[in-house]
């Protein structure tokens, strides 16, 4: 009867411990399960991340491809002006010392 008393308790305390270890294994698989969720959100914000930063890149080479032209046309476009200047520059310079020399002629 002692025996029976004792092998009751003991499977209590068994039964217990087990219910015990279920609910914390239980709390680790949904620890589990949302950690699963938040890593699946992070991979999926840090992807729209990188998509955002990819097409940016993009659009900053299409942009520096499309401005690479535009840019020498200018470029050649300002240096014509330049030459354009320094000839009329050396033309002025050329009429006033004609102008000077025509001066001390008459």
């Amino acid at each position: 009867n002692k025996e029976i008393k004792h092998c009751e308790q003991q499977i209590q305390e068994l039964h217990t411990k087990l219910l015990e270890i279920h609910q914390d294994l239980a709390v680790l698989v949904s620890s589990e399960r949302k950690k699963d969720v938040m890593i699946e959100q992070l991979d999926k914000t840090l992807a729209k991340v990188v998509e955002g930063w990819k097409r940016h890149e993009q659009e900053n080479l299409l942009m520096a491809s499309t401005l690479k032209p535009e840019r020498e046309v200018q470029e050649q476009s300002h240096k014509k002006q330049q030459e354009i200047l320094l000839q009329f520059e050396k033309e002025l310079a050329q009429r006033a010392t004609e102008a000077e020399k025509e001066k001390q002629l008459v």
